[in-house]
């Protein structure tokens, strides 16, 4: 079977898109790891799946390399939005976008050819450690110590969407991959987590290096750079509105109320059809 696909990419964390209101899906995480695999597939850190939503103009589930499904990806519901938009046949500047964390709003500012410049309105953080899910007492998950390999390392969990754990010191260029790893497979996570090491340059400005749970090293990730804003801001390190520097590229945040505010590109960078066994298997 021949399965259309999209690739899309936002500040170069690179996504596969599979419209499944146009085509089955047979299984959907033996295609995510087809298609996002480098070497024998498209390439990819994660597959979007586009299905018909009741609440919204559609529903993308979100799956891994690893096969397993995320709960929010907030670079993937940008390009989801972008793709909705460039195939509304109309003037159309907003779209919603539902997945399993809830509905997004993004309304289009900007498009030069492929490329579009969208403000994303996603949801608010939450710190309480059973809503993340983090195996912590108290409140809050605020700098608390996890015991690693031969060390300790303090981390401040929040869920946007997803669960992350954000690392503001103890990590450098040489540890942080090695760190991500343990972190996100850590018992104190019942669900794994992403991974966000973070530097506050200035109130306004934070630079993140990010470790996606289920990927690895990502080149950017919406979700944890707002996981790394929303801890630096309850720790009162930065101020309600941020510059957030990946190695992909930069994510204006906002504090809203109630949710959080993004502005960012997206790019539609090809179209394609791969084949497949039952619409699984590549």
């Amino acid at each position: 079977m021949r399965v259309p696909f999209t690739k899309l990419q936002a500040l170069r964390n690179d996504f596969v898109l599979v419209d499944g209101r146009r085509v089955p899906v047979a299984d959907s995480a033996v295609l995510a790891r087809a298609l996002c695999d480098r070497k024998s597939g498209v390439g990819a850190d994660t597959l979007l799946l586009l299905l018909p939503s009741e609440e919204a103009d559609v529903l993308v589930r979100i799956f891994n390399p690893d096969g397993s499904e995320g709960e929010m990806s907030g670079n993937g519901t940008r390009c989801v939005a972008s793709y909705v938009l460039a195939r509304a046949g109309r003037d159309l500047v907003s779209a919603t976008v539902e997945t399993a964390a809830g509905v997004s709003g993004h309304l289009l500012e900007e498009r030069t050819g492929t490329r579009c410049f969208l403000a994303s309105r996603i949801v608010a953080p939450r710190f309480r450690p059973s809503e993340i899910p983090v195996l912590v007492d108290g409140e809050d998950a605020i700098d608390f110590p996890v015991g690693l390999s031969g060390e300790m390392v303090r981390v401040s969990c929040v869920n946007i969407g997803n669960p992350q754990a954000v690392v503001f010191e103890g990590w450098d260029d040489a540890n942080w991959k090695r760190l991500g790893r343990e972190i996100e497979n850590h018992p104190i996570f019942p669900e794994r987590t992403n991974v966000d090491f973070a530097r506050v340059i200035a109130p306004g400005e934070i630079h993140v290096v990010l470790w996606e749970r289920g990927v690895g090293p990502v080149e950017s990730s919406g979700t944890g750079a707002s996981g790394a804003f929303a801890a630096a801001r309850r720790k009162g390190l930065v101020d309600a509105k941020v510059r957030a520097v990946m190695q992909g590229g930069v994510l204006a945040i906002e504090e809203t109320e109630g949710a959080l505010l993004l502005k960012g590109w997206c790019e539609e960078v090809f179209e394609g059809t791969i084949e497949t066994e039952r619409g699984g298997r590549a």
